[in-house]
């Protein structure tokens, strides 16, 4: 119907329905292609801040598929393109996505490096929900490099970075992770308890544990 109207933001909009439900059902392929086509439309319609959303999401299907160099890529092309027309957040929120790109593919030094630029620019703008997101990334990859201690620490500012938002899920994640912190370190008490938060929370807002 929007193709028959010539209308080329509803096409968008609802090509990028059908990526997400392909990405969520395990398309990948599919998933990356549909957003391509988005990318296209915006572009199209000279939407660039709608661009730039639409190679992020491509670049995270990308990603999901295996294809890292794409995904690296587009990414890059999404920050260099923030940067040209002074969008910190956009630059902001690209550089974490490396981060995690990084990361998935185990190259930590880079996935720091990506996570603690991306931090910096998102509390030069105060945006506490950028904040949050990138601490829990980097409290993450301490677990991975098994410092608990570091671990624990910005799980626990990143938990009172997602309380302050009223963020539940984000409570609930960070919860668990602190629990699985203190189950390596031998501290079961500690650990049933965080759990039992968490669990809580979950049970709260009616979302499970994945």
């Amino acid at each position: 119907i929007y193709r028959q109207f010539d209308d080329v933001g509803g096409v968008a909009a609802t090509m990028t329905a059908m990526a997400w439900q392909a990405q969520r059902q395990g398309r990948y392929a599919e998933a990356t292609a549909r957003f391509r086509e988005t990318v296209s439309l915006w572009e199209e319609l000279g939407e660039r801040t709608a661009v730039d959303l639409a190679k992020s999401n491509m670049a995270n299907a990308a990603k999901a598929e295996g294809n890292f160099d794409l995904a690296r890529a587009l990414l890059e092309e999404v920050a260099t393109a923030s940067q040209a027309r002074g969008d910190a957040r956009g630059v902001a929120s690209a550089l974490n996505n490396l981060g995690d790109l990084a990361a998935s593919q185990g190259d930590h030094e880079a996935a720091r490096r990506h996570h603690h630029q991306s931090l910096d620019r998102y509390r030069r703008l105060n945006d506490r929900w950028g904040m949050a997101r990138v601490l829990s990334d980097l409290a993450h990859l301490d677990l991975e490099a098994l410092d608990y201690d570091a671990a624990m620490r910005r799980f626990t500012e990143a938990l009172q970075a997602f309380r302050r938002l009223g963020h539940q899920r984000g409570m609930a994640r960070q919860l668990e992770a602190l629990a699985w912190c203190a189950g390596c370190q031998s501290r079961d008490e500690e650990a049933v308890r965080l759990v039992g938060a968490a669990a809580e929370i979950r049970l709260k807002i009616g979302t499970p544990a994945r």
